[in-house]
């Protein structure tokens, strides 16, 4: 992540402060928090600040493709955006991370936020009756965790159907698998099937 000047020198500034900006995005509506008070404006946005009760774990950048995570803490939400966490399919939805400094004196951004980190929604917790309220963590992933998700597809051809509908390529891989071919016509049990072709001495179904 490389800063602009102006906020920069604003962060090296004791006077300053830091605002972390958060965009998620679920199915239903994007909703758009920051870690200061009240709304501000920017990047064509208007964000919720939720204060004190907001943080951001760790930002920590490799210089290698890891698939490292970010816990997003939200407190003191509105009542409508928990339920988007545990009614809606959440996973997988990008979440965007962005940081700015604030000038103290005029409670105004010096440069408006600057990308810091993108990822994908893949976990949250949600315990009740904390210390200051109820508390929303959702662990945000890099998008290269999702190369280690399994797709749960298996090749069989129930499952080719859903990307190649009437395709029959995989119709009789059970048979395939298990079948005696016959060799040059030395044994074995062919495939039996109405449509049918010997390929170098196999018998394959499926083929005209």
């Amino acid at each position: 992540m490389r800063l602009p000047a102006a906020t920069a020198n604003a962060i090296s500034d004791d006077a300053s402060r830091l605002v972390w900006f958060a965009e998620i995005q679920f199915d239903s509506g994007t909703v758009r928090v920051h870690t200061d008070i009240g709304e501000i404006t920017t990047l064509g946005q208007t964000w919720v600040g939720l204060g004190a009760l907001a943080g951001i774990g760790p930002l920590e950048e490799t210089t290698t493709l890891t698939a490292d995570k970010i816990d997003l803490r939200l407190s003191g939400l509105d009542d409508s955006i928990v339920p988007l966490v545990v009614d809606e399919n959440y996973r997988f939805r990008r979440v965007a991370i962005y940081l700015a400094a604030m000038d103290p004196r005029t409670a105004r951004l010096v440069e408006p936020p600057t990308e810091a980190a993108t990822g994908m929604m893949n976990g949250h917790s949600l315990p009740v009756g904390e210390e200051g309220g109820d508390t929303l963590t959702l662990t945000v992933e890099h998008e290269l965790a999702n190369l280690k998700q399994s797709s749960g597809r298996l090749l069989t051809s129930e499952h080719h159907q859903v990307d190649y509908p009437g395709d029959l390529i995989l119709e009789y891989l059970p048979q395939v698998a298990k079948a005696k071919p016959v060799w040059r016509g030395t044994g074995g049990t062919p495939i039996r099937s109405n449509r049918r072709r010997v390929l170098g001495g196999f018998t394959v179904p499926g083929l005209s």
